[in-house]
């Protein structure tokens, strides 16, 4: 039986390195136009090198050094904390340190859906575990994330991994890995602001006390390298906001688009929305003290995209969680094998039949509905 397992471990890591080295290549190593993950290994390559990221007369010119044919941003766009986190792939060359990228994203799917379905299904996975993968695989913001080397994975594990600690009553070791999030802040504030406000309405001091352990390392981790980087990071972040606002499928871009760009409106409209999401999310949140952390996690994440003043579709990604969640759900309902065994994969066609409206309408903005979905069958089935 061990030799059985490890053959099946074995046959694993070479198709998922296989898959890796395909997706890289496919992609020039991300140094194709719209390939994110070359700022994700430039800034802590920079950093090894005794560079700043900060600099765009540093910045610009790296790229063609390294062959990158499209530049995103005039600088590192991130706080300077990700980058030494990130600095173990900034050791290898960008070829190998892609390759590992995507392997270790689709082994930190594998793990997530593997054991968030185990978790309600102890017993035979594979009749589930198959064709969730399959859903979750051909997700729209799952092969956009895998495709253009971004972060949001890392995210989904720190959330399943924090709400696996807490659900272990290790809150202040589940406070400590939940905080990273705040890296992309655009989605991580939200997510850390409601699941603080988890925490502190059913007194999980420690869990509390974890995340401001965390706020103070990451600014330390930052301030070896630049103590100002905070200063400098808002700066630049500012008219990154700015510019892409009211164009995103969450509440404040179905305002802008409802409201055609008009800033009252848009801002009277957002406001409402949003107002209305989070008030839905606490009505599920916070009457339930029995509520697993994981379920709490899963509702936190749409309530999250949902409201953030601006995200990307592979942002959705997160959408993971909830998704199996309410797989989950259904399961424990008794309903049928189809519909449950499915409902990953119904996720995914849905987010494509919004693609298609998305290409049709010149704004992606009704892709908002995929986050609303997953909430409110969350809260229907929760």
């Amino acid at each position: 039986m061990n030799r059985n397992r490890l053959f099946i471990c074995i046959a694993l890591v070479i198709f998922l390195l296989a898959a890796s080295i395909y997706i890289a290549c496919s992609q020039d190593f991300y140094r194709a136009d719209g390939s994110d993950f070359f700022s994700l290994w430039l800034a802590p390559h920079l950093l090894l090198q005794g560079q700043d990221p900060y600099r765009s007369d540093v910045w610009v010119p790296a790229h063609d050094t390294f062959g990158a044919r499209w530049i995103s941003d005039p600088t590192f766009l991130y706080p300077l904390p990700l980058a030494v986190l990130l600095l173990p792939f900034g050791i290898f060359p960008l070829d190998v340190a892609a390759v590992l990228w995507v392997f270790l994203s689709l082994a930190a799917i594998m793990l997530v859906a593997r054991k968030l379905i185990a978790s309600w299904l102890p017993g035979k996975l594979l009749p589930y575990l198959l064709p969730a993968l399959a859903g979750i695989l051909l997700f729209r913001p799952t092969f956009l994330t895998l495709l253009v080397g971004q972060m949001e994975i890392l995210l989904l594990l720190c959330l399943a991994g924090a709400a696996w600690l807490w659900e272990g009553g290790e809150w202040l070791k589940g406070g400590l890995l939940v905080s990273v999030v705040v890296l992309k802040p655009q989605i991580g504030l939200p997510l850390l602001a409601l699941a603080g406000l988890w925490l502190l309405v059913h007194r999980r001091w420690t869990g509390l006390a974890g995340m401001g352990l965390a706020a103070l390392g990451l600014f330390a981790l930052g301030a070896v390298f630049d103590i100002g980087w905070v200063g400098r990071w808002l700066s630049i972040g500012q008219g990154k906001v700015s510019g892409v606002f009211g164009y995103s499928p969450t509440v404040w871009g179905v305002a802008a688009t409802v409201c055609r760009h008009q800033y009252p409106c848009t801002s009277l409209l957002g406001g409402v929305l949003s107002i209305v999401v989070v008030a839905g999310g606490l009505w599920i949140l916070l009457p339930r003290k029995e509520l697993h952390p994981m379920n709490a996690i899963g509702v936190i994440i749409p309530v999250a995209l949902l409201t953030t003043p601006y995200l990307w579709a592979y942002t959705q990604v997160l959408l993971i969680i909830p998704i199996l969640l309410v797989m989950g759900r259904m399961y424990q309902r008794k309903l049928p094998y189809l519909l449950v065994a499915t409902f990953p994969l119904t996720m995914a066609v849905l987010a494509f039949i919004l693609l298609f409206v998305a290409v049709g309408l010149g704004t992606d903005v009704w892709s908002a509905a995929v986050p609303l979905a997953s909430l409110i069958l969350l809260g229907f089935l929760t």
